[in-house]
């Protein structure tokens, strides 16, 4: 058996070098402010990247 959601799932995406770092650190749980500090980058920007979108 078989969903959309698993079909999706089987072929993700890919992600660039840069996205995974920033999703390592979301995972690590640091704060959007350390990411933005971390990469370089303004918090908006984080929270913006961060957002899960179908």
């Amino acid at each position: 058996m078989s969903s959309p959601a698993l079909v999706e799932a089987a072929h993700p995406l890919p992600l660039t070098s840069r996205e995974r770092e920033a999703g390592l650190m979301v995972a690590a749980g640091l704060s959007n402010r350390r990411i933005a500090d971390r990469l370089f980058v303004s918090v908006r920007t984080v929270k913006g990247s961060s957002t899960v979108r179908p």
